[in-house]
């Protein structure tokens, strides 16, 4: 078995190394000093190297994390759900599910839209959940996965925080172990604790759903966070 070497590690062996070469190394690049000790001694010139400033291992850290956040949160799989891509841009991040993809409401645009979906837990979204499990058990539901979906819209090249107004339809891609049910729903959760249990439509290959979130409440369209869970029927 390989052991996996974090990146930091990576990064503080190479400067260390770096910093060795510069140091104790023969090099021709340097600053230049001449010593006359008189007219008719020729002029000695010594060389000092001096190494250029070395990156900042935390620094390159955080780049390279960021870059394969963007890698993963734009992955096809992640952001298209059986063939059909997600109309907004945004960083897909959710795991536990095959897929995240939305769609305008008509009339509507998705084009300025980005959205960040997450995968949570209890650890994350403690009040959030207790709500899902008491919404999933006055229904007779059993909770699968559950994300964050957070909503931004690009305005003038800024972005400001977004909202569900514009989302027609939302397709999750289930997981294997939660495909088999006849029913299917998801309880949405908004910042407050308000909670909305919607119907799912079952895909003919069974391996995917949809929602229309034009039935979500006003209050809900106008948020810019909400938690949703998979749920299938008892």
């Amino acid at each position: 078995m390989q052991k996996k070497i974090s990146i930091e590690t990576v990064v503080v062996a190479v400067a260390a190394l770096a910093l060795f070469v510069a140091v104790l190394a023969p090099s021709t690049a340097g600053i230049a000093f001449a010593s006359e000790n008189s007219a008719e001694e020729e002029a000695k010139v010594e060389w000092v190297y001096v190494p250029e400033p070395l990156p900042n291992p935390s620094e390159v850290a955080a780049k390279e994390q960021m870059k394969e956040i963007v890698e993963e949160g734009t992955k096809v799989e992640n952001r298209s759900v059986a063939g059909n891509k997600s109309a907004a841009g945004g960083l897909y991040l959710a795991n536990d599910v095959k897929g995240v993809a939305f769609q305008a409401a008509p009339g509507t645009s998705l084009e300025d839209t980005r959205v960040t979906t997450l995968d949570t837990d209890p650890k994350k979204s403690a009040k959030a959940l207790e709500c899902v499990n008491a919404a999933a058990e006055a229904n007779g539901l059993v909770v699968g996965p559950s994300i964050d979906i957070y909503v931004q819209q690009n305005v003038a090249g800024k972005l400001q925080d977004g909202s569900f107004a514009n989302m027609g339809t939302i397709a999750v891609g289930l997981p294997g172990n939660f495909t088999g049910a006849g029913q299917y729903d998801v309880i949405v959760v908004a910042p407050g604790g308000n909670t909305e249990v919607l119907p799912a439509t079952l895909a003919a290959d069974g391996k995917s759903i949809s929602v229309d979130l034009s039935k979500l409440s006003d209050a809900a369209k106008a948020a810019k966070q909400l938690l949703v869970s998979v749920c299938k029927a008892k």
